[in-house]
């Protein structure tokens, strides 16, 4: 396996500014490996509307707050990114998190999660998750790679309603 260039970037807070490009690295770096586009593949749109559009929705709901959205920023460009969010129970949550497809493999992904990680023991909770499909293989590298053990896989299930007909 060739391996890539070393890498020099940032990790810094969000800010209004960077969130096109956390939603052009999402679609890229997202593709293959969403709940929704697997519906979409099996069932065609629903409601008329991309897989790529609902998760561009999710992203503009999570960059409502910023203050908990990091970027890894390379020669001035955004090229990472990673969320978090308190849950309950002195734990937190990964949320979503991307690594435009053209800088993976050069350590991003690890340092954005490394620092979620310090975020949370800043905060003195005891327990940070993250979830992911199965076979996001690269997630998964980054989550072991940073200590997270699987706990229980899960499974997803979906129904197409009587009176509603398959748009594929």
């Amino acid at each position: 396996m060739k391996r890539k260039k070393s890498l020099e970037f940032i990790l810094r807070p969000a800010r209004e500014g960077d969130v096109n490009a956390i939603l052009e690295i999402t679609l890229r770096a997202w593709k293959g490996f969403t709940v929704w586009e697997r519906y979409e593949e099996r069932y065609g749109k629903i409601c008329n509307i991309t897989w790529e559009e609902k998760k561009k929705n999710e992203i503009m709901q999570m960059c409502k707050n910023l203050d908990n959205v990091i970027v890894a920023e390379s020669a001035g460009k955004v090229i990472g990114y990673a969320s978090f969010y308190d849950v309950a129970f002195k734990t937190g949550e990964i949320g979503s998190n991307a690594v435009d497809p053209e800088f993976q493999g050069m350590g991003v992904g690890t340092a954005l999660i490394e620092r979620m990680i310090e975020i949370f023991k800043e905060k003195g909770l005891y327990l940070v998750r993250v979830s992911t499909l199965e076979d996001d293989i690269p997630a998964r590298r980054v989550y072991e790679k940073n200590g997270f053990e699987k706990i229980v896989k899960s499974v997803h299930y979906a129904q197409v309603l009587s009176g509603f007909k398959r748009s594929v």
